[in-house]
């Protein structure tokens, strides 16, 4: 009898944690135990409540097979999708991933697991990081999609993405000390001249373009050049100024602030003026 309930309470445990989640989901909801979705999972309001569904524990992962044109994970507004305590995502399937629609947000808290998807898209949404490369980028990598007006992402920690694929007005935000690694640039689709706000950026601070080709930085405006398209990011500071002390290098394609002379330079240069003027003053 207790090997038969035994039996019982395994099916009945294996069952649950292969169940798949059902679309949509409406109601604020936790997983805790790994989940496999095989088709679109959206994540809506009804009549204007706020909604999140939240991943969270270690090990607990939120695997989709679904490989048609729509997102794996859609956010819809006023919605949130959380990771965090060793959760993660598996959404690797080409031109698959999770969008954020305007209203809506994702937060990868701290002590995540692996994040493996093709894209993430924020629609005019807010994508906040606090994990160091939370997004492992998988076989093929992540591509991080800022795609209307109004995109945030906040970097509590510094990230690595497949691509960058910035086509509308922006915002990023910089914690002391993040870096932001892109292996490339993509302009397929982006308008011709992307305003890009780089909110408290400072000389701790950097963006590396990896492979990029083609890049040209002049006055806080970097072109980058490919085939037959040319696009303009005009880097701003939280107030709105052109950051015109940006400056790339050319050899490993690294965007950061112009280094400032410490004071003892200063001192060092003041005083080597004033000594030349001396010199020259008594030779006269």
């Amino acid at each position: 009898m207790k090997k038969y309930i035994s039996s019982l309470l395994a099916a009945a445990l294996s069952a649950s944690t292969l169940t798949a989640l059902e679309s949509p989901i409406t109601e604020s909801t936790t997983i805790s135990s790994s989940e496999t979705i095989n088709s679109p999972l959206i994540v809506r309001n009804p009549e204007g409540k706020f909604v999140q569904l939240k991943i969270l524990g270690s090990g607990t992962v939120l695997t989709s097979n679904y490989s048609g044109s729509d997102y794996a994970i859609d956010l819809k507004a006023s919605t949130q999708l959380v990771i965090e305590d060793g959760g993660g995502l598996n959404i690797t399937t080409s031109g698959s991933g999770v969008a954020i629609r305007s209203g809506a947000s994702m937060l990868v808290n701290t002590s995540v697991g692996e994040i493996e998807m093709a894209k993430v898209v924020l629609f005019g949404s807010k994508l906040t990081i606090k994990s160091e490369n939370a997004f492992s980028c998988g076989k093929t990598g992540t591509t991080l999609m800022l795609v209307s007006n109004g995109s945030y992402m906040e970097l509590a920690a510094s990230q690595s993405f497949n691509k960058m694929d910035i086509r509308a007005n922006s915002t990023i935000k910089f914690s002391d000390g993040v870096t932001l690694n892109f292996k490339d640039i993509d302009i397929t689709n982006s308008a011709s001249k992307i305003d890009v706000v780089l909110e408290d950026f400072s000389n701790t601070n950097s963006i590396y373009f990896g492979s990029a080709s083609g890049l040209s930085l002049i006055d806080g405006v970097l072109t980058v050049s490919k085939s037959d398209k040319s696009i303009d990011y005009t880097f701003k500071d939280k107030a709105g100024e052109i950051m015109k002390n940006l400056v790339l290098d050319a050899k490993t394609n690294t965007l950061t602030l112009a280094s400032i002379p410490e004071p003892s330079t200063y001192a060092a240069v003041f005083g080597a003026l004033a000594l030349g003027l001396a010199l020259y003053r008594r030779r006269k």
